[in-house]
């Protein structure tokens, strides 16, 4: 029977531990004005500077339907989730309901911390629909409304500024207002795996002609490319993830041939030239990060982690700690800027015809 996800968990790993699963774990209990909530994700800029954002009070029954004779299980809900939006200060949990979350339905989904006084909070409220506001280290202020064909409710962060994702468009916020960027290619979209923004900003796929495809960058007023690939058929980008102006690394699946798929290369640009290394596993949506020491790493979910020496993929260990409770998924990860300290927060899973859990958190001291 599936299990969906409605209570809250976050965890982190104290100082001075492993930047692993094998660190100290310990609980934390957040100030909750409503019961069974989730964190969805979560944001670091020191030890006694922690966000943490969500949703809360969504009180909801299961019901089975059957559809052309499959059951399908059917959400009714007497309450609709609340934004949730909490701080940790080193010693204590501050709530917070900042202009369009002040009242009503909705849920933050994604927080950036840039700095102390320089947070973006990101989501959807009643009153606005698509909400982005930042804490300045004394006071919220509510941005611009985000522009129609950027406000899919999915956002993510260069290394200096938010970026509000659509199909049709990307738009970032430039401290004043949205700024609208269009596909590389004339008339085409964007899909989650025909770009990537991250450290070293918006990087793209595009088809320059006929099985030749260009890996170009958004220089902040065009595209320009960086590098061609030669594709066959049946090749297709799974994902870029860029951390650095000259190190970015992506996924493209092989052409299918006549014994079936292709499998995957996981590629690297170095700034001067693209160059494939032996591919760990052939899983779809990979993408890649840093460890606490700066090798490379392909990720896929929680439990799947490769780390790269230069010569070869090998396992490493997942961040969810073993004491990780059962019956909760995590959803986010946050490393304390220079320290080895680790944040983690998710939600709770109940069976269809459970009733709903309270919310779960962690914390070390």
């Amino acid at each position: 029977m599936r299990r969906l996800a409605v209570a809250a968990i976050v965890m982190v790993a104290a100082t001075g531990a492993p930047a692993h699963a094998d660190g100290v774990w310990k609980m934390a209990t957040p100030a909750w004005s409503w019961p069974r909530g989730g964190f969805l994700d979560v944001a670091a800029t020191a030890t006694n500077d922690v966000w943490a954002v969500g949703f809360q009070g969504e009180v909801c029954t299961w019901t089975i339907s059957t559809t052309g004779g499959v059951p399908v299980p059917v959400k009714n809900c007497l309450l609709e989730r609340k934004p949730a939006i909490q701080r940790w200060n080193g010693t204590t949990w501050t709530r917070y309901g900042p202009g369009p979350w002040a009242s009503g339905t909705g849920e933050v989904g994604r927080v950036f911390a840039f700095g102390p006084g320089d947070v973006y909070l990101a989501g959807r409220s009643q009153s606005r629909g698509a909400t982005v506001v930042r804490w300045d280290g004394r006071a919220f202020q509510t941005l611009p409304d985000v522009p129609p064909d950027c406000a899919s409710g999915t956002y993510e962060r260069d290394a200096t500024a938010v970026w509000a994702i659509g199909t049709a468009a990307l738009c970032r916020f430039d401290g004043a207002a949205w700024n609208r960027v269009s596909p590389p290619d004339p008339g085409g979209s964007f899909t989650s795996r025909s770009f990537g923004i991250g450290p070293g900003g918006l990087w793209a796929v595009r088809t320059v002609s006929g099985s030749v495809q260009a890996l170009t960058r958004w220089t902040g007023t065009v595209w320009s490319d960086a590098a061609t690939i030669a594709t066959e058929p049946g090749h297709a980008f799974a994902g870029i993830s860029p951390l650095g102006g000259d190190d970015v690394w992506f996924a493209h699946l092989k052409p299918v041939t006549s014994t079936g798929w292709g499998g995957l290369d996981w590629t690297h640009w170095d700034g001067t030239s693209v160059t494939a290394t032996p591919s760990r596993s052939p899983q779809d949506d990979i993408r890649f990060t840093t460890d606490d020491t700066g090798r490379p790493l392909a990720y896929r979910g929680w439990a799947e982690r490769w780390a790269f020496d230069g010569s070869a993929w090998t396992p490493v260990p997942a961040e969810v700690p073993s004491n990780f409770p059962a019956g909760y998924k995590p959803n986010k990860v946050a490393r304390v800027p220079g320290t080895l300290v680790k944040w983690v927060v998710g939600e709770g899973y109940e069976w269809v015809a459970l009733p709903k859990t309270d919310p779960v958190v962690m914390s070390s001291e």
